[in-house]
């Protein structure tokens, strides 16, 4: 049959997670909420409690329940809490953002009467042992559910691959793509890079992201090695570089950041990201060519082109696919000399790959959370089909 009978529901989806909600370093369960809610569901959300957060709320008309305070002990209490909670609201759909653990909420629930999804977002960053054993542990899991959702199709095919007997969706990682297209002034861009530290004629390239895996000490010697042939090259970096003790200790990246050919923003919550990149003139992707990383496209490319910025990043199979070697950027071999001389290029040929870059941003309008969750998540909601027993 399908879905179970709504009329013994209430059209409710609860989401499970052990980040913290809204939170701003969760962009996909907030917009998975928000957009839920705006397409008509009562959508519930349990979370761990945050210092300064309620036990319970409800916020933009979405239910926030809260039943224990963060801690690593105490979310290991979070999934069978939330189970006994699920029970009582009795809702149409579980969505669960999965953690080592996660298949919990499935077990203690009964059969039959909620369709519960696991989010698998990406699984283990590693090649190795590790990698292993936690994508091996992800697909145990995952039996245990209904259905799973990953962000793309080469990833759920690394995941789960053909033998799996459970219905997988794809979900993207979106965007934001009313704020990326709302452009700046050009009077509050400057005001922007002078408070940055910019001067005009500079050429500005934003890095944003971690520094976790990525081998960054090889993106920062390419970044000298173009400035010496490009000395109005300046990168932005936003994200948690600045605090990876290690990376900030190599000689090169201190006579970096000490001369102000990179300047150091830090972490900032997704809502202010937009406006970093739109004092940007161009987007970095500077990601491993190593096997996991051809498994999925970074979001931050979609992001610097849904702003018209042009790329230039590692050649990565998935990243091919999205930039390719043309109008809106460049692909480049992930060592410094090849990524320098793809730096340089894009400062001499900015005006070029600018306007290959405005042309094509429309494109990425498909990536609106909004979009996403109506032709991804809602259909996997909706058309969820179960044999009956």
């Amino acid at each position: 049959m399908s879905l179970p009978d709504r009329a013994k529901h209430n059209g409710r989806v609860v989401i499970v997670t052990l980040k913290e909600f809204p939170g701003h370093f969760f962009p996909e369960g907030k917009n998975y909420a928000r957009c839920l809610c705006e397409a008509g569901r009562r959508v519930t959300v349990i979370a761990p409690r945050y210092p300064g957060q309620l036990d319970k709320e409800t916020a933009g008309g979405i239910e926030i329940i809260r039943p224990l305070k963060a801690g690593r002990l105490r979310f290991k209490l979070l999934f069978p809490l939330a189970a006994f909670i699920i029970r009582k609201l009795n809702p149409e759909s579980v969505i669960v953002f999965w953690e080592p653990g996660a298949a919990v909420v499935s077990w203690l629930l009964p059969g039959g009467k909620t369709v519960k999804l696991c989010d698998f977002r990406t699984g283990a960053i590693n090649d190795g042992i590790k990698g292993r054993v936690i994508d091996g542990l992800i697909r145990f899991e995952a039996r245990f559910f209904d259905g799973v959702m990953t962000i793309d199709r080469a990833l759920g095919d690394k995941l789960f691959g053909a033998a799996f007997k459970r219905p997988v969706f794809y979900l993207p990682m979106g965007l934001d793509y009313g704020a990326c297209q709302a452009a700046l002034q050009p009077a509050e861009r400057e005001r922007l890079r002078a408070g940055l530290g910019f001067s005009p004629g500079q050429v500005i390239g934003i890095y944003v992201g971690t520094s976790y895996r990525r081998e960054l000490e090889k993106f920062f010697a390419a970044v000298a090695l173009a400035n010496r042939t490009a000395p109005d090259l300046r990168v932005l970096v936003v994200g948690d570089a600045a605090s990876d003790a290690a990376l900030m200790g190599r000689e090169t990246v201190r006579r970096l950041v000490a001369s102000g050919i990179v300047t150091l923003a830090g972490g900032r919550p997704f809502a202010e990201l937009v406006k970093y990149l739109k004092a940007a003139d161009f987007g970095i992707c500077f990601v491993p060519q190593r096997p996991y990383f051809d498994k999925q496209t970074s979001t931050k490319i979609k992001e610097y082109s849904a702003c018209a910025l042009p790329v230039v990043t590692t050649a990565t199979a998935a990243n091919r696919q999205l930039v390719g070697h043309g109008a809106a950027g460049l692909v480049a071999e992930d060592d410094p000399e090849s990524f320098a001389a793809a730096l340089t290029e894009m400062v001499g040929r900015l005006g070029f790959f600018r306007a290959g870059a405005a042309a094509g941003r429309t494109s990425f309008a498909s990536y609106d959370w909004a979009e996403l969750v109506r032709r991804h998540l809602l259909p996997a909601l909706a058309q969820f089909s179960r044999e009956e027993g």
